[in-house]
């Protein structure tokens, strides 16, 4: 018995010290594979056979053998991975738009520099056409610099695109390998009587932490071995043996951006996740589109709006080398951009306009959406997420303008001629998103450049008193006193007495006087007064025009009866840079964000915000990588294979398997001693 016994205990070892032996190298041999767990075999002492005198015992057994894996460290580990792509995944894109912005010789600010110099040297030489010539020139620029930033832009827009359409793919194709993963180890784990199948299990957990690269996920074990993927706020991905497939499609309210949508078979509709994926290198790519790109497009847009506007506005109220009136359109101006929803039922329609008296100085540099909820409507900012109600409701059959709608600087017109909307219909205004790729340069002749006053004030030669006449302000350009070409004598091409050209204030005392037609000495029609004179009081001019005057001009000082100023159409005053002076002026005006900010000043705050954004992202991106590699490392410690370690390990099983084989050795000897004492 003690030779059965001895060999029975030397067999059990050697055949617990093979298994370990074989463990160790399956270790070594994988020591650089991705995501491989370190196995050990847990050994255990065979069940004791009871003797009279106390317990012999009866060798070693194999109980399992177990991979080295700590799922907290692991699940720490996939957060720290979300968390750094999606940091990296944003700071790689942004710094391609700070680049941009703040390139010195490829950004706008010294194409908008260059042009105003060129003004102002129009305004030192009004006269000259080679400084004309340049103005034009650099105008053309500054127009092509816009549209350049805004097709890089465009083009970063595209690649987000392409990359969300590329990582849905990808996530997909990860999530079905885990749920067939999951059907293996269930298979597997059955027929192993319920002993872990560790080289699945670490495949499998590989594979939920490259998906955990790219989209923020959780897990949940279940009883039989699987594991559930859940993504966004708990949306189910992977289910046991079913991948639920997201899809990359357009967002039906911005038609140039793809979104990601859930649509599995359960749910009637796709529900649209895009606003609750925050992690992962998708997060990162959404989140830099919708803090910075839609920003940057935005922002862009509102400078280009705004000299557009401004600069064309004062253009209209000089004169050229013609004689004629500047035009109004030197910029070709950028219009709002409105898009109906993708998914609208009704016929109704919305149409947008920069608001006239406005201006651009309201123009923010958010979106909004026109809804209708069935009942009533409301205006959104869907930047800031505010709504307010739009009151009074557009009547059926009926356009209705809103002027300027809670003080965004855009007049919006709900028209239902067409057809009556639907509960759920909106409408999509983006005052500035295509403002710098639609703006240009329409004067290319540089006699047209208006850079003259249309109106000299002249005081009589023969005047008695000290009163002074300042420059005229012209405050409505299309009226008819303007329109061009000029009837000499005067301003006016209507030839009626009701539209005078030329007029001269006539003082009939030093308080009181009359608006002449200088040709022939009587009163216009509404200008025989008498007029109540105060110096320094703006003078409307002609008297009888109404509300909106077409000028005014400022007389002080104390005038004698008789004394005459005469204010006239600038025929040949080329000479003149009053309007191009207030042109180049224009640079140094708040004229952008709520009346507080120059052209420059407004691209500047976006290339500060644009900088302090990337700049931040890449500090957050570092210490995500140094907090991924500390959570990496703690895995590591648990799971990885240490080849010291396993040398050790193996001489150890090495000399235990040499011992258990001396064992059986000696128990065949013990036995023959045995059987030879029998013989005996």
């Amino acid at each position: 018995m003690a030779g059965g016994d001895l060999l029975s205990v030397g067999v059990s070892g050697l055949k617990a010290f093979q298994k370990t032996l074989a463990t160790i190298g399956h270790n070594v041999s994988n020591v650089n594979t991705e995501g491989y767990s370190r196995q050990r075999v847990e050994l255990t002492s065979n069940y004791p056979t009871p003797q009279g005198n106390g317990f012999l015992g009866t060798g070693v057994h194999a109980v399992t053998t177990r991979r080295m894996f700590e799922e907290t460290a692991v699940n720490q580990l996939r957060y720290r991975n979300s968390t750094y792509e999606s940091f990296r995944s944003f700071v790689d894109m942004a710094e391609q738009i700070d680049n941009l912005l703040a390139d010195k010789s490829a950004g706008l600010d010294p194409a908008i520099q260059e042009f105003f110099d060129s003004v102002q040297q129009v305004a030192d030489d009004p006269t000259s056409i080679p400084a004309r010539s340049v103005m034009l020139n650099n105008a053309n620029v500054l127009v092509t610099r816009f549209y350049s930033s805004s097709q890089l832009l465009s083009d970063a827009r595209v690649a987000v695109n392409k990359r969300v359409d590329a990582m849905v793919t990808e996530i997909n194709a990860i999530a079905s390998q885990i749920a067939a993963a999951n059907k293996d180890i269930v298979i597997a784990t059955g027929l192993g009587h319920n002993q872990p199948p560790n080289d699945l299990l670490d495949q499998r957990d590989q594979l939920i932490t490259n998906l955990s690269k790219i989209i923020g996920v959780t897990t949940l074990k279940q009883d039989d071995g699987s594991i559930n993927i859940f993504i966004g706020s708990g949306q189910g991905m992977v289910l046991g043996g079913q991948a639920i497939a997201l899809k990359s499609s357009p967002n039906p309210d911005d038609v140039q951006f793809n979104d990601i949508f859930y649509a599995p078979p359960f749910l009637p509709t796709p529900v649209n996740l895009t606003a609750r994926l925050k992690d992962g290198e998708l997060g990162g790519l959404l989140d830099f589109r919708n803090r910075l790109l839609l920003p940057a497009i935005n922002q862009i847009g509102r400078v280009a709006m705004g000299i557009a506007d401004t600069f064309n506005k004062q253009h209209e109220l000089g004169m050229d080398l013609n004689n004629k009136l500047g035009t109004a359109s030197f910029f070709s101006a950028p219009v709002p951009n409105v898009a109906p929803s993708t998914l609208n039922a009704g016929l109704g329609n919305v149409t947008a306009t920069l608001n006239v008296l406005n201006g651009v100085g309201s123009l923010t540099a958010h979106d909004y959406k026109v809804y209708y909820d069935g009942v009533s409507w409301s205006l959104i900012d869907t930047t800031s997420k505010t709504s307010t109600p739009i009151v009074p409701a557009p009547a059926a059959g009926v356009a209705t303008p809103y002027l300027n709608l809670n003080g965004i600087g855009l007049d919006i017109t709900i028209d239902l001629t067409g057809g009556a909307a639907v509960a759920g219909d909106t409408w999509n205004i983006r005052p500035t998103r295509d403002a710098s790729r639609t703006i240009g340069l329409n004067v290319t002749d540089p006699r047209d450049i208006a850079a003259a006053d249309p109106v000299r004030t002249t005081a009589g030669k023969s005047n008695l008193g000290d009163a002074k006449i300042g420059l005229a302000t012209i405050l409505d350009i299309t009226q008819p006193l303007f329109q061009p070409p000029p009837v000499p004598p005067g301003f006016n091409n209507a030839g009626t007495a009701t539209q005078p050209g030329n007029m001269r204030v006539r003082f009939l005392t030093a308080t009181t006087f009359e608006v002449d037609d200088p040709v022939t000495g009587l009163p216009i029609a509404g200008g025989a007064g008498p007029f109540v004179y105060t110096s320094g009081t703006a003078i409307d001019l002609p008297p009888g025009a109404g509300p909106a005057f077409p000028l005014q001009v400022s007389i002080s000082g104390t005038p004698q009866p008789g004394d005459t100023f005469d204010v006239a159409y600038n025929t040949n005053g080329f000479s003149d840079n009053r309007n191009a002076r207030a042109l180049a002026d224009l640079q140094r005006t708040t004229t952008l964000v709520g009346g507080t900010a120059t052209y420059q000043d407004a691209y500047s705050q976006l290339v500060v915000q644009v900088g302090g954004i990337t700049r931040d992202g890449k500090i957050n991106t570092d210490a995500q990588e140094a907090m991924r590699k500390q959570a990496e490392e703690l895995v590591q410690s648990v799971s990885g294979v240490n080849l010291d370690e396993e040398a050790a390990n193996m001489i150890k099983f090495q000399q235990a398997y040499s011992a258990a084989a001396q064992m059986i050795s000696t128990a065949n000897t013990v036995f023959q001693t045995l059987l030879s004492a029998v013989r005996g």
